[in-house]
């Protein structure tokens, strides 16, 4: 077992972290997203505007869509191209620096996470103590249970260069930082020395 594998494993262990590498990288659906994929198009997005209009912020249903996990309807209102109207939104739309990424990341949604990037969706929105990657991190610290999904989107947007301040970092967030810094690292080393064997 090489360094940085061993790092990673301490490092778990230590912060009583039980995580599944595989998982990190595997997109599960949820059940509330299969339910979702039944629902038309139009039904999903009705329904994520009517979210958004019962919260106070001005939230879109691209906000909602993404918080929630919801890929086919994200994906539907990305096609829609639906700057036009503010309550759908696009993948830029923020309230208080926060954009629809950031809904996707703070709950672990990596598929979500992806469409949102690849629509066009700004991976450091919001400055390193307020990007989608800190968003992440932080997430972590209150939900401990979504480890692998908040590990995976951490890793993906670490994949992507996204800018990152460990000062930014409490103490707590650092330790699911560092975890996720040093598998990223070995994953990236990894991947070089296969590269290099073929």
């Amino acid at each position: 077992m090489n360094n940085v594998m061993t790092k990673c494993m301490m490092l778990a262990l230590s912060f009583g972290l039980i995580v599944d590498v595989q998982a990190m990288t595997v997109e599960n659906k949820t059940p509330v997203e299969t339910k979702k994929e039944a629902l038309s198009v139009q039904d999903c997005i009705a329904e994520h505007l009517k979210r958004a209009e019962w919260c106070e912020s001005p939230v879109t249903a691209l906000h909602m869509a993404a918080r929630h996990g919801h890929k086919s309807c994200v994906q539907a209102i990305i096609d829609t191209k639906s700057a036009a109207d503010s309550r759908i939104g696009n993948v830029n739309s923020n309230y208080g620096f926060v954009t629809p990424l950031h809904e996707a990341t703070t709950n672990g949604h990596l598929g979500c996470v992806k469409l949102l990037v690849a629509a066009g969706a700004s991976i450091n929105a919001g400055g390193t103590g307020c990007s989608p990657l800190w968003r992440a991190v932080n997430a972590w610290v209150f939900h401990k249970e979504k480890v692998n999904e908040l590990s995976a989107c951490v890793h993906y947007l670490l994949s992507l260069n996204a800018t990152y301040d460990v000062e930014k970092f409490t103490e707590h967030e650092r330790i699911f930082f560092d975890f996720c810094l040093a598998m990223y690292t070995f994953e990236k080393k990894k991947a070089a020395e296969n590269t290099n064997a073929e």
